[in-house]
């Protein structure tokens, strides 16, 4: 089987094509161990949620707490931190209903990309996904859809993403539309913006 992977707003969707076995062979993600990390750089446990959320914060992706929580707890995860422990990158797996498994959080710091790190971490999450019996599939920024497919994914679909800015009113107050009544301040739920999101998968050929 070969991995999958989903477009994001302005990001093509990529269908793994067919290659034959030494082509895999020499595959950076193909075989069965990941590229090796640089010097003074390990594997790390994804277990600092706050560690977690800086990643995903400083490209600014809108995941919260909840999500990496989620998603730590259905999947397998991988992380890579300096000697002295810092995080500075991680990869996440979320299996679905088969035939696919989801790549996600695909994450470098800064000071620490072209490095390598997320072609290692790329590595790991298909391998994982693999020994799950999964297809390997995934949503992919502009930047990245260019890594991706030369690792073998090809385009199936393309996301579109729509973000409204949330209604900026005093706390506590209620537009007459929403029928308010009886809600109480400590259980109304937050304003927050509205995404929209339509999408562009890839599927695989197996």
């Amino acid at each position: 089987m070969q991995p999958a992977v989903r477009g994001g707003s302005g990001k093509g969707a990529i269908v793994a094509k067919k290659r034959p076995a030494h082509a895999r062979r020499r595959s950076r993600t193909g075989g069965a161990a990941a590229p090796p990390l640089p010097a003074g750089l390990k594997e790390a446990k994804l277990r600092d949620l706050r560690a977690a959320l800086r990643l995903s914060r400083e490209p600014g992706w809108n995941q919260v707490a909840a999500d990496w929580r989620l998603m730590l707890d259905v999947g397998d995860s991988f992380g890579v931190a300096t000697e002295n422990g810092k995080l500075v990158a991680s990869g996440l797996t979320v299996p679905f209903g088969r035939p696919f498994g989801w790549i996600s959080m695909i994450l470098v710091t800064s000071a620490f990309r072209r490095r390598g790190l997320a072609t290692h971490l790329m590595g790991r999450c298909i391998a994982a996904l693999r020994t799950r019996g999964l297809v390997p599939a995934l949503d992919a920024t502009p930047g990245g859809r260019t890594v991706y497919r030369s690792l073998g994914f090809k385009d199936v679909y393309r996301i579109t993403r729509f973000v409204a800015d949330a209604p900026h009113l005093p706390a506590n107050r209620c537009l007459p539309e929403w029928n308010c009544a009886g809600w109480e301040p400590a259980t109304s739920p937050p304003l927050s913006a509205t995404t929209h999101q339509s999408s562009e998968r890839i599927a695989p050929s197996c």
